[in-house]
């Protein structure tokens, strides 16, 4: 496949996820969102352009901020 082609085909999956009216949002390594959904903005109350780059753990509740830690940290979650 050459360059072309692939990058077309890159944009073209990316055109998708973000027209999808499912809640989807993909983060980097550091939770940095890269990637979200129009069903994400729709849900969420935010533009494509104010969630592009945040952190994702700013959208989960303190309960799940915490799970989140534990996990992060090598412990398993618990049914508290």
């Amino acid at each position: 496949m050459k360059l072309a082609e692939k990058l077309t085909s890159e944009a073209g999956r990316i055109a998708q996820v973000e027209r999808s009216t499912a809640l989807i949002v993909t983060q980097d390594d550091a939770w940095r969102i890269v990637l979200c959904s129009d069903g994400w903005c729709d849900t969420m109350g935010y533009s494509r352009e104010e969630t592009i780059g945040r952190d994702l753990q700013e959208f989960f509740a303190d309960d799940s901020q915490r799970e989140l830690g534990k996990v992060e940290r090598g412990a398993k979650p618990t049914d508290d």
